[in-house]
């Protein structure tokens, strides 16, 4: 399987990022800062893509390719390189999720709006 996506929802706001969640905890918590959400119109839903490399991604969002950083009992942690921008900084993923894409030391996220929803679920 070459990219799989995630549908990740609005869960809460920090005094600088905002939080959002995937149902079923595949994902860990995701903290995006305000001025990206204004870069790629973001509202309360995003849609969250891994990949082996940037490559498979198509144009827009944000793409960042991440290594593997340490392991906890059921995820695994990902830093972004260092040759990235830094937006997101770090991503957990499911050992599971990662064994079904054949994926052990890097990985490739893009971060674009649903564009499935209405209105902004938080205010600033």
């Amino acid at each position: 399987m070459a990219v799989m996506e995630f549908i990740m929802r609005f869960k809460k706001m920090t005094d600088t990022k905002v939080c959002f969640k995937e149902n079923m905890d595949r994902i860990g918590n995701i903290y995006l800062p305000f001025q990206l959400l204004d870069i790629i119109n973001i509202e309360d839903e995003i849609i969250v893509q891994l990949a082996p490399d940037k490559s498979f991604f198509a144009p827009g969002g944000y793409t960042a390719q991440f290594v593997r950083e340490k392991e906890t009992e059921k995820k695994v942690r990902f830093a972004e390189n260092l040759g990235e921008k830094g937006e997101l900084g770090i991503i957990y993923i499911r050992k599971c999720v990662l064994e079904s894409m054949g994926i052990r030391d890097e990985i490739a996220v893009r971060v674009v709006p649903s564009g499935k929803t209405g209105g902004a679920a938080f205010a600033r």
